[in-house]
């Protein structure tokens, strides 16, 4: 499995978010409103290194995609995109549009590279919020141990 993901160039609240995994595509813009996405996803990264459930809310406004980390058995992690024509926390209103499973260099490392291209670019705080300074330090503490 190949994996990659990309944070574009926000703006105004909006920011592009790239995922490919190898045949499949999903290219969006996220909406900082009423949360900011990569957070988030920092966050999600974390529990799931921890081998916690998370899931991550991609606002579309207003339909939704949402990333779910799940634990597997020993290393591996499954994950899934759902998607909602409206923002939803009920599951069962959304369509699972991929699962896959596989390690967390596979499933994580992805992810975290973009978050770390993303932040190593400067961006006005009215293109979009600054991240969690704390829990990307914390994750990052997690992937290098």
């Amino acid at each position: 499995m190949k994996m990659k993901c990309r944070l574009g160039e926000p703006h105004n609240g909006w920011l592009p978010f790239n995922l490919t995994i190898d045949d499949y595509r999903l290219e969006i813009e996220v909406s900082d409103v009423p949360q900011n996405p990569v957070d988030n996803l920092v966050t999600g990264l974390g529990r799931a290194m921890d081998g916690l459930e998370s899931e991550t809310w991609l606002n579309l406004e207003p339909a939704s995609y949402y990333l779910i980390f799940t634990p597997g058995s020993g290393q591996d992690i499954c994950f899934n995109i759902e998607f909602a024509d409206q923002d939803t926390q009920q599951r069962k209103r959304r369509t699972t549009v991929l699962e896959l499973r596989g390690n967390r260099e596979e499933i994580i490392l992805p992810f975290w590279r973009a978050v770390k291209e993303f932040e190593s670019h400067s961006h006005s705080e009215r293109a979009w919020p600054k991240t969690d300074g704390a829990a990307l330090a914390m994750l990052e503490k997690t992937i290098k141990s």
